[in-house]
């Protein structure tokens, strides 16, 4: 069962890129750059879109390298077992931090805006459950699924964004750059750590998993793109509609805003509808970051016993579940976390140990000629 169905086309990898980066921006990413770089947010968005593209690059370089093997594999066979354990340990403690984040940030978000009086728990396991069938099911399943989420996550998008036109007001972005480039920097590093971070956990799947793969580095570029573009336009979208101020009163200010869409005058609410399409980016994450993490724990052992592998699964479940009932921070720690300590304590790691594996990618490409 966890053999078959390992296999995704380009779409489907396409697809995954253009949501996964966008799983932490929901009640986190958006609010908190919005208030780091307040009405220059948008130029925060344009600038990530191109200096992203630079982090991208080093991945698609690893996913090209060796392109039978996983990422797990690749840094073993680059390091060695004991430096390769160390280097995949440390890349597995980031995916599941962010695997925390995103669930937890998943959870709130829903208790907040539609489950007000259901408990903490309930929600957790509502979301754990086809986190952990998608993973039965495996790598295909999960980019079939996704490739139906993005479908319908666009179409919302598109037409949140045309309703909102009418509502755009340039004043609302003034003056611009009124507090130099600090804010716009600042907002930048961490408009990339929340979006580019994620896309580590793609490389759980091996290029020669990916049908048609000639492209694949092109397409991952493009769901990069594509999500980066999305986040640029819904951060205009938060300042130039309802200016700054406004904006930063508001922890979901994307679903504020969502407020004075109107497609159809007998329609209510209809911003409960639209933000459902910022669950669907926090479930894709998700489940690609349980993918990962089984994988990873799956690769040390030595026979494919599948009761075991169903126990485990279990048992990382579980352990989810509990960290965001009893462990996972309130609001306020939250948004100080994600705001002063995630930059660093993920980002430093997570590009040192990038561009450590690239160059080692070099290195053995050099020896071996």
């Amino acid at each position: 069962m966890f053999k078959n169905n390992n296999k995704i086309g380009n779409f489907e990898l396409f697809a995954i890129g253009a949501m996964i980066g966008n799983a932490l921006f929901v009640g986190m990413g958006n609010i908190i750059i919005v208030l780091t770089s307040q009405r220059d947010t948008w130029i925060v968005g344009l600038l990530s879109i191109v200096i992203g593209l630079i982090p991208i690059g080093l991945l698609c370089k690893i996913m090209n390298y060796q392109p039978d093997l996983n990422l797990i594999e690749k840094v073993k066979y680059l390091f060695g077992k004991k430096l390769g354990f160390i280097i995949n340990l440390i890349i597995v403690l980031l995916i599941f931090g962010i695997l925390l984040i995103d669930i937890g940030g998943l959870s709130i978000f829903a208790s907040t805006k539609y489950l007000t009086e259901t408990p903490m728990s309930f929600i957790v396991i509502l979301f754990l459950i086809p986190i952990v069938f998608s993973y039965h099911k495996g790598i295909e399943a999960i980019g079939r699924t996704t490739l139906f989420l993005f479908y319908i996550g666009i179409a919302c998008h598109f037409l949140i964004t045309t309703s909102l036109f009418e509502f755009v007001d340039l004043k609302n972005i003034k003056p611009i750059l009124m507090d130099g480039w600090m804010p716009v920097i600042n907002g930048v590093i961490k408009f990339l750590t929340y979006s580019v971070i994620p896309y580590i956990s793609i490389l759980i799947i091996p290029k020669s998993n990916i049908k048609n793969n000639k492209h694949s580095t092109l397409v991952l570029i493009s769901g990069y793109l594509v999500t980066s573009i999305i986040m640029t336009i819904v951060l205009f979208m938060d300042m130039s509609t309802v200016g700054y101020v406004i904006a930063s009163m508001y922890r979901y200010p994307e679903y504020f805003i969502m407020k004075k869409v109107h497609i159809v005058n007998s329609f209510d609410n209809i911003e409960n509808v639209f933000s459902v399409v910022w669950i669907y980016n926090m479930v894709v994450c998700a489940m690609m970051g349980f993918y990962y993490i089984n994988e990873f724990i799956f690769s040390f052992m030595k026979k494919d016993n599948e009761k075991k592998k169903n126990i485990i699964t279990l048992i990382i479940a579980v352990i989810i579940l509990f960290i965001v009932c009893h462990l996972y921070p309130n609001v306020t720690v939250e948004n100080t976390f994600m705001d002063k300590t995630y930059p660093l304590l993920f980002g430093i790691p997570a590009i040192t140990v990038v561009v450590i594996i690239v160059m080692m990618t070099f290195f053995k490409k050099k020896k071996s000629n």
